[in-house]
């Protein structure tokens, strides 16, 4: 017998690194397990955040994991931890990925860049995960190539 293949998409979920102290990350596993999503986790390694050689190591994979990805979700939350976040929005923007981004800081106006790179701006998780299922929901019932046209 013959399984018939659907085509994953692939996400790359950017926001905050210390995964232990937000769990939004797993409401959108939650939110899309029955679909097709191949996550890229920008969180997961065995090196110390807090050293000053950390971004030596986590950039060149967060680089890579970010041109494999149909769709870069963007979570920001706390203007005081999300510089490599606005960073790997910033990149996926210029490599012209799909970029959704939440964005629940308080001084959204300190964030206009990421929003002027996304694609789609939601103030709610919840939103953002809807905008989310829609556009890999899309893209598994087509088979389309995820990527937006130049602005």
């Amino acid at each position: 017998m013959t399984e018939l293949m659907v085509p994953s998409v692939s996400v790359y979920l950017s926001g905050h690194m210390h995964y232990e102290e937000h769990d939004w990350r797993v409401k959108v596993y939650e939110a899309l397990k029955d679909e097709q999503v191949h996550w890229l986790i920008p969180i997961s390694g065995p090196w110390d955040t807090e050293s000053k050689a950390h971004s030596a190591l986590y950039v060149p994979r967060d680089k890579l994991s970010i041109q494999q990805a149909d769709v870069v979700f963007i979570f920001l939350e706390d203007v005081a931890r999300n510089i490599g976040t606005t960073w790997e929005a910033g990149y996926a923007d210029g490599l012209g990925k799909v970029t959704l981004l939440v964005n629940k800081c308080n001084d959204i106006r300190s964030y206009d860049f990421p929003e002027q790179a996304a694609d789609a701006v939601f103030r709610t998780l919840e939103e953002g995960i809807e905008a989310l299922r829609f556009v890999v929901t899309a893209k598994s019932d087509s088979g389309m190539e995820c990527k937006r046209h130049a602005r």
